[in-house]
């Protein structure tokens, strides 16, 4: 939609306030009586609001759009299982070096959630990378699934813990 159309989208709009209003006898004369004028000027107020908004979206507002703040999403176990197998995925275990080598699922790669800030620029470099973020109980993912966003990483899945992950895990200490 155009400025033109949204001027005239909200221009008409106003007249119809005025042309009702006439309409019903409300009023005699609609250029004196005070509730079609404030009308008027609350319709008048409304274009140049949507025209406002009209050129902030058109140079790169927030149109609700493209331009919202990015945001992990939280995904089931069984969602996270069928984008492993399709393969080209990330998994991330953010919990720590003791826990992840006690259990952890296979092809995980270790950045414990207190060193995401330090490490993740150096081990996940594309930031357009899937990944799918797990911890013990789903605390700790939440937290760096969100810190990752903040990083700038666009493509995180959080699917909570390794408690409810309902498929075989690696066990034992890592060789």
């Amino acid at each position: 939609m155009n400025r033109e159309r949204v001027y005239d989208a909200l221009t008409d709009v106003r007249d119809e306030i005025i042309e009702e209003a006439t309409e019903r006898k409300l009023i005699k004369n609609p250029r004196r009586n005070l509730l079609v004028r404030w009308c008027a000027v609350a319709a008048s107020l409304m274009i140049v609001v949507g025209i406002g908004s009209y050129i902030f979206m058109s140079i790169g507002g927030n149109s609700g759009e493209a331009n919202e703040p990015a945001q992990y999403q939280k995904i089931t176990p069984e969602a996270a299982k069928a984008m492993m197998d399709a393969g080209g995925v990330i998994i991330l275990d953010v919990r720590t070096e003791a826990e992840f080598a006690e259990a952890h699922i296979e092809n995980a790669i270790l950045i414990p959630d207190t060193d995401i800030i330090k490490r993740a620029p150096n081990m996940l470099t594309d930031k357009k990378q899937a990944i799918l973020v797990y911890c013990r109980a789903g605390v700790r993912s939440e937290r760096a699934s969100n810190t990752l966003i903040e990083l700038g990483y666009t493509n995180v899945y959080d699917f909570g813990g390794i408690i409810d992950w309902p498929y075989p895990i690696v066990t034992g200490a890592v060789a």
